[in-house]
């Protein structure tokens, strides 16, 4: 080592110090031991690995081998740092379909595939403003990434959603057809196993309720059943019998009198009658052993 270099260390340092390897760095800066003038550029990194020369010290971002200072894609995502909106973050780079969504976001440029899109409508939740596509922006919605839960609006108790689209006015089952769902009507009525009926006691071998109507099989009334008096069976018939009114039955039951009845033949019995709402007996050779009794709102046309 010159003389003169020496002289040029003490002075700068400001100190004599160790030099072990005579390089003239101190033992306690020394980043590489044998190397003369270690850092060059005062980087921290030692001139034999050193990448880059200037200050280099963030080094590679990506590990490509190449420093970041002459490295054109720092985060390597295929997006040159100049055109890339954090050029060191691999899943941030632009948003060329300006759809709120970094297009880097899975760590390559890819504008159709740029985030989670719960509706599948091309535009990523980020930006979407409606992420479930029920007509309810996520701001207003209960349950924005939920198409079928959204609101109450009209405060029925009835969430305007139901049908996967905002609908206050179809917001429900609704088996009346009177406006308000059933989640808030009164339950549907129809057949119990037993039940009073103006006065008398209506009894079912068992009860059959669909969305269209409620059957009551072996139908019996204070223990009888209604007459035949039309025809013999066995069959199922909207014919009404004139020797009792299944309408105004089926109307106490379901409040509609659209009906069917399952006709059967036997010996001449006394039976029970309905006219209205008045009972009465009659004897006849045949009965009606199951009735069938339609909802409103899902009327049989006969």
């Amino acid at each position: 080592m010159s003389l003169l270099l020496s002289l040029s260390l003490l002075f700068t340092t400001g100190c004599a110090c160790d030099d072990a390897d005579q390089d003239g760095a101190c033992d306690e800066v020394d980043v590489c031991e044998g190397d003369d003038f270690a850092d060059m550029d005062e980087d921290g990194v030692c001139d034999a690995m050193d990448l880059c020369d200037g200050d280099d010290a963030s080094g590679d971002n990506d590990a490509d081998g190449e420093c970041d200072d002459v490295d054109e894609d720092d985060d390597n995502d295929t997006v040159l740092d100049d055109l890339d909106v954090d050029s060191l973050d691999a899943t941030q780079c632009e948003d060329l379909d300006d759809d709120g969504c970094d297009d880097c976001s899975n760590g390559l440029p890819a504008p159709q595939d740029d985030g989670l899109d719960t509706d599948a409508d091309g535009a990523c939740d980020a930006g979407d403003p409606d992420d479930d596509n029920d007509g309810v922006l996520d701001p207003d919605d209960s349950a924005p990434l939920d198409p079928f839960v959204c609101s109450d609006t009209d405060a029925d108790t009835c969430e305007d959603c139901s049908s996967g689209v905002y609908d206050p006015s179809d917001d429900g089952e609704d088996w009346n057809s009177d406006g308000q769902c059933d989640e808030v009507d009164p339950p549907r009525a129809g057949f119990h196993e037993t039940q009073t009926v103006l006065g008398k006691t209506v009894s079912c071998d068992s009860v059959t309720n669909t969305d269209s109507y409620s059957e009551c099989t072996n139908t019996l009334v204070d223990g009888l059943y209604f007459p035949n008096h039309t025809q013999c069976g066995p069959l199922w018939s909207t014919e009404e019998s004139p020797a009792t009114d299944h309408e105004s039955f089926c109307l106490q039951i379901t409040g509609s009198t659209q009906f069917e009845v399952y006709y059967t033949c036997a010996s001449s019995i006394e039976r029970v009658t309905l006219y209205g709402e008045t009972w009465g007996t009659v004897n006849d050779n045949g009965y009606t052993e199951s009735v069938r009794c339609f909802y409103p709102s899902k009327d049989k046309d006969i």
